[in-house]
């Protein structure tokens, strides 16, 4: 899945009025709807260690990065924006 796939995936479920499980629990499907707010805020103010930018940039091997996200999973709203 790709991360445009992810957020189409996570912002359908938070317009779901039946939403599937886990989601179908208040607890879980607050905390998708937190984390989804998390997200992007994260997306329009991440400042990634220059450093840090120079050295991804630097690489000259093909690469594939695997992320393994719920959308209730308050680590992943944190992370997933800056790998992506």
């Amino acid at each position: 899945m790709s991360f445009e796939q992810y957020t189409d995936y996570v912002n359908s479920l938070l317009k779901s009025k039946n939403p599937d499980a886990p989601y179908d629990n208040p607890d879980y499907f607050k905390y998708a709807k937190l984390n989804w707010s998390r997200m992007n805020r994260w997306l329009k103010n991440v400042n990634i260690y220059e450093p840090l930018a120079e050295a991804i940039k630097g690489i000259s091997s093909p690469t594939k990065w695997v992320l393994i996200s719920e959308p209730w999973c308050g680590d992943a709203s944190h992370s997933v924006p800056i790998v992506v």
